[in-house]
């Protein structure tokens, strides 16, 4: 013991009792108090050790009062004196840590007292214990607050048992299940994981691996619901054992996302590739159109010219005049097709239905057929059963039917045959139009009702057409609550297109209108001339060749015409005489058509605001037509018209007024 200059003497039995400790590596002193009354107030060294120099860093300290050797100890760090006065007056040991400030040291003291005022303290310095506990208790916080606060899923598990530890608030969120009705329990019991054969090979991994990352799993909620997610797990040992740390990151909704957002670009992919066929096929279908436009068109052309030349016999000029109607009839056809498409499309295309004998109608459209058939030696067999009652459009039934022998005129080879069959089937008429063509291949037969619809390359191809009639026959069909089919292809076999269409009431049936063919015959004027005697006609149309013509076709059917380039210029005609009939155009420069009728129909009865009036116009779309009849025309008249069709029309509507007529 350091026991060089003691200021009193120490009892041989004490001193043999501290001699023990001299060697020891704790430090060690050996004081007496000094006490104020009751409170101790100094404390003076007796004898310290060799490891209290090396462990406090004070020398000399022997006979010295504490105050000396450490200035300011009893107001830094009284709880010293208040236990070191303790234990000296009562003789009760202590055991304890403190923190001393003038030191700047942990410590953990023993402290007994061998004598009254009078204490032993065995201390050692823990400093770097206390800093190796602050930064674990640190680390601790740390990760408890981030097990707890993880917007994650996390469990944490006993690795030899795999019951539950702990559990986050994001665990209890996610699942379902409160935090203590899962500690101490199994993963298993749960029966969270949907396949549980994926929760061994997680746990298989983690014992081998001793981690785990972005291990994918379905997971049942105690609700029922199943997510999607990805584990990340690994082994941690505290205190020699061994924990299991889980994460859950839910991806349910990411993958919801991805999904929608693969679909989403699968359906612009699609759309795009959609838009950029629908453009081919538009491009295809506009340079079709040009080319079937100006195929009749060099003909007509060609011929016009030949007529103002003079230089041709009469049997020549007869057959110009039969080509160039007959070319202006397909260049009609082609823009009817064009805007039948456009409104059935569209859903404005409207049907003006009555009882139809659908046989007289059949046998009406094939005589239409009988010269084209015979100019190629094509044999013509119709026969529609009797009695074959059905409702429909009269003018649109019979495009239906001219589109199907259209088609089969088109490619019957010379020689061949088409067979019109119509008959009752199950409450409906069945009507197939066959013929003994080439036939369809195999990849057309499912294209064979769409729009633009083409077997044949359009270089190559042998037959003309838009490809736009097959469709419109399926659609004014659906119209009318029936049904069109094909069979199936054989090559070299023909086509056979069955409709069928629902039969009606037995009624009085109408006869097939004159005006709703769609072509009529080349040359087949009917017998109208001078039919038109003794009726006034008021012609309106800005443009001078259209004006001139129709002024010269009403006069060559014996009418009285007046015309007018202008809306204002009709008025002020109709205002001086008032005319039977008034034909006007509707696009004009200034006043369309519609202001003039309207104009018209606001005038007194005696003025003539019920003169019966045509529209005849270039606008030819259901839409259009509808358009007219609610501005006050009566019929509406697509251009361009038959003369046969104008006089039909002009008579029927002077009718209407008792206007006199041959």
């Amino acid at each position: 013991m350091n026991n060089k200059a003691p200021v009193e003497a120490i009892p041989d039995s004490e001193l043999r009792y501290l001699s023990l400790f001299d060697n020891m590596l704790n430090g060690l002193a050996y004081c007496r108090m000094i006490f104020e009354g009751d409170r101790p107030r100094d404390f003076v060294y007796l004898a310290v050790n060799k490891a209290f120099e090396t462990q406090t860093g004070l020398k000399d300290v022997v006979g010295r009062k504490v105050s000396e050797v450490i200035p300011g100890l009893r107001e830094a760090d009284p709880q010293l004196f208040e236990i070191y006065g303790r234990v000296a007056r009562s003789g009760t040991a202590e055991k304890f840590e403190t923190y001393v400030t003038a030191l700047r040291q942990w410590f953990e003291i023993s402290v007994y007292s061998p004598s009254r005022d009078h204490f032993v303290a065995v201390f050692d310095v823990i400093t770097k214990r206390k800093e190796a506990e602050t930064d674990l208790a640190f680390s601790e916080r740390k990760f408890s607050a981030a097990f707890h606060s993880s917007p994650d899923p996390m469990v944490i598990s006993d690795g030899a048992t795999n019951l539950i530890v702990d559990v986050n608030k994001a665990f209890e969120s996610f699942l379902g299940f409160p935090r203590q009705e899962v500690i101490g329990r199994g993963v298993a019991e749960l029966h969270s994981w949907v396949d549980p054969s994926r929760r061994e090979r997680l746990l298989a991994k983690l014992k081998a691996d001793g981690e785990v990352r972005n291990f994918p799993a379905d997971i049942r909620t105690k609700a029922g619901a199943i997510r999607q997610v990805l584990f990340s797990g690994s082994v941690i040992e505290v205190a020699g054992k061994r924990y299991i740390l889980n994460q859950a990151r839910d991806i349910t909704d990411a993958l919801r996302s991805e999904q929608e957002r693969t679909r989403l670009l699968d359906s612009e992919r699609a759309a795009r590739a959609q838009a950029e066929a629908a453009s081919r096929t538009k491009d295809e279908f506009l340079a079709l159109v040009s080319h079937e436009l100006r195929t009749p068109m060099t003909s007509i052309l060609g011929w016009s010219w030949l007529l103002r030349s003079g230089d041709l016999s009469p049997a020549e000029r007869k057959s110009a005049l039969q080509v160039i109607e007959r070319n202006m009839q397909a260049e009609k056809q082609i823009i009817d097709d064009i805007l039948d498409v456009s409104s059935l499309t569209r859903g404005q295309l409207s049907l003006q239905k009555q009882t139809l004998d659908l046989g007289k109608l059949l046998a009406d459209i094939a005589a239409g057929f009988a010269a084209e058939f015979q100019a190629k030696s094509v044999r013509l067999v119709c026969e529609p059963a009797a009695g074959l009652l059905v409702e429909g459009d009269p003018r649109r039934v019979r495009q239906i039917f001219w589109n199907l022998l259209s088609n089969a005129a088109k490619f019957t080879p010379e020689g061949g045959a088409v067979t019109v069959l119509a008959r009752r089937a199950q409450g409906n008429a069945l009507v197939s139009v066959e013929d003994t063509g080439p036939g369809m291949s195999a990849e057309f037969y499912s294209k064979v009702f769409e729009l633009f619809g083409q077997q044949e390359p359009a270089l190559t191809r042998i037959h003309g057409g838009l490809g736009l009639g097959l469709a419109i026959v399926k659609h004014l069909v659906a119209l009318h609550g029936g049904t069109v089919s094909v069979a199936a292809p054989v090559p070299g076999r023909g086509v056979n297109i069955a409709v069928s269409l629902p039969l009606s009431a037995p009624a009085k049936a109408s006869a097939p209108s004159e005006l709703t063919g769609p072509a009529a015959e080349a040359g087949a004027l009917p017998h109208f001339s001078k039919s038109l005697s003794g009726m006034r006609l008021l012609v309106v149309d800005d443009d001078d060749g259209t004006r001139k013509m129709l002024l010269a076709v009403l006069e060559h059917f014996g009418a009285s015409v007046q015309g007018a380039a202008s809306a204002a210029e009709g008025f002020a005609a109709f205002a001086r005489a008032r005319p039977d009939v008034l034909i006007s155009d509707i696009a004009m420069p200034g006043e369309d058509g519609y202001s003039l009728i309207g104009r018209i129909r606001a005038l007194r009865p005696e003025q003539g605001s019920e003169v019966p009036a045509a529209a005849l116009t270039a606008y030819g779309s259901a839409e259009d037509r509808a358009k007219a009849l609610r501005a006050g025309f009566q019929i509406h008249l697509p251009k361009p018209v038959d003369p046969p069709e104008l006089v039909t029309v002009v008579r029927s509507l002077s009718r209407k007024t008792g206007a006199k007529a041959a």
